[in-house]
């Protein structure tokens, strides 16, 4: 499993893009917060992060 950084831009697995403002590791399970296109902000697993791009 890849673990990204801040500002890095990825693609999520059901296609919305945005950019990772906060990751957090909570005991071995790593969450992004990510910024979307339209401003939203949504937290997702790393599972759920298909790509950068």
């Amino acid at each position: 499993m890849l673990q990204y950084v801040e500002n890095t831009a990825v693609e999520l697995k059901d296609g919305r893009r945005g950019l990772i403002i906060d990751v957090r590791d909570l005991e071995g399970i790593v969450q992004y917060d990510v910024e979307l296109g339209d401003g939203e902000i949504v937290t997702v697993f790393a599972e759920e992060v298909r790509r950068p791009v």
